[in-house]
């Protein structure tokens, strides 16, 4: 399956009537100058309908216009226009009407399901084409409830089932979409507020910091096991999740996480082992050491700590997601 991008903004480069142009891009906003082929019938237009093939691409685009589109590779070896991509849709980025970022309520479908992110086509209102949205698991409700820590969203979300959701516009940031959806429900429209930043790991070439691999731990290797009921449902109903990587581990009782917070940018969270657990098992009586190691993923849920603190935030909760 060819490489596919969603909602990249280039500029119109070079017109060849009748049905062909040449957009030059930043792939995701970033990087080197790339070149993309646009044939005149894979443009839509204003009312919703590709470019009639009887009708000239000069006739709608002009050099230096602004043009969003959705391309894949192109990997013609014949290729004289020197396009290292293919543009599937397009269309001006010179609207009639401003169309809003955000919409709510929206009733899409479920076009691919992950243990941790799932993918929704859905119709904005003003748009004729599908748009495209990604969730992940810590924002999924079903019937008012929200998914256990560690719950794969495999477990009850499945391609073709309807969902509804609110969503952000964020062309070009986000991997495999353009839209992200802070809140995604089943049944009941949960009464929650959450924040609409996107997490890093469905973000558009994002780093990760180093990690280091030593030997396995209980981490690895454990399987559920005792359930903490009251402990996870207090964390349930603050709605505040996040996901961090494990940066020390203090002694057998604290360890500290790294909370990307932007690009490049990180903050600190102190945890307690009285506060984390492994899938469903509360690790109140564990040595810390022997769970997690540097470099682990971990969501977790937190407050901001005393500015007298060497911390930033102090977790409430802090559990392993099925990977």
């Amino acid at each position: 399956m060819p490489e596919y991008h969603y909602d990249q903004l280039g500029t119109v480069a070079e017109l060849y009537p009748l049905h062909k142009a040449v957009l030059t891009f930043q792939l995701n906003g970033r990087g080197p100058e790339q070149r993309a082929l646009l044939w005149g019938r894979r443009f839509v237009c204003p009312n919703g309908l590709p470019l009639a093939e009887d009708e000239s691409i000069d006739g709608v685009l002009c050099i230096n216009d602004q043009v969003l589109f959705d391309c894949h590779i192109y990997d013609n070896e014949n290729n004289q226009d020197r396009c290292g991509w293919y543009v599937a849709r397009a269309e001006s980025a010179r609207r009639p009407e401003q169309l809003s970022s955000v919409v709510s309520n929206a009733m899409g479908t479920v076009v691919e399901v992950g243990p941790r992110r799932a993918f929704v086509e859905f119709r904005q209102p003003g748009r004729v084409e599908l748009q495209r949205a990604v969730f992940v698991a810590a924002r999924f409700f079903d019937h008012g409830g929200r998914l256990p820590a560690g719950t794969s969203l495999r477990s009850c979300v499945y391609e073709d089932q309807k969902l509804h959701l609110d969503a952000q516009h964020r062309p070009g940031q986000l991997q495999g979409a353009s839209w992200y959806a802070w809140l995604a429900w089943r049944g009941q429209r949960p009464e929650v507020e959450l924040d609409r930043e996107p997490p890093a790991e469905v973000l558009a070439g994002e780093e990760e910091p180093p990690t280091q691999r030593p030997t396995a731990t209980l981490a690895d290797n454990l399987l559920p096991a005792l359930s903490s009921a009251e402990s996870r449902a207090q964390a349930q109903r603050r709605h505040q999740d996040k996901w961090g990587y494990v940066s020390s581990l203090l002694d057998a009782e604290y360890g500290v996480l790294l909370w990307q917070v932007a690009p490049r940018q990180y903050q600190s969270v102190l945890f307690h082992r009285s506060a984390a657990h492994l899938f469903d098992l509360n690790l109140k009586n564990y040595d810390l050491r022997t769970v997690f190691k540097k470099g682990d993923h971990l969501r977790f849920e937190a407050e901001k700590a005393e500015p007298s603190e060497p911390y930033k935030w102090k977790a409430y909760s802090v559990w392993l997601e099925e990977a």
